[in-house]
């Protein structure tokens, strides 16, 4: 299934080890359907990207879908996509 995920931006506590910043900027992906929530280091794409399969991973429920962020004035549940047979355009 396909699931929208709010996408933040957060500050995700870093190691104790001195070289490591203790609060680094990241994102936080959470789950339109149950509201699990994945953190990964960095703001941009690949960073969002990487929540987004964290998620996928990490289910709580052991479901196996497909996490897209949610855009702006989109559905937190967007329908599975219509696959017509190959013969059909």
């Amino acid at each position: 299934m396909r699931v929208a995920c709010k996408i933040e931006e957060c500050n995700i506590q870093g190691d104790d080890e001195p070289t490591i910043d203790p609060d680094r900027p990241g994102v936080c992906a959470i789950c339109s359907r149950c509201g699990d929530e994945a953190l990964a280091y960095g703001t941009g794409e690949k960073s969002i990207r990487r929540a987004l399969m964290s998620l996928r991973e990490e289910c709580s429920r052991g479901e196996d879908n497909f996490y897209v962020a949610e855009e702006d004035g989109a559905e937190s549940r967007m329908p599975d996509p219509v696959v017509k047979p190959w013969w059909q355009k």
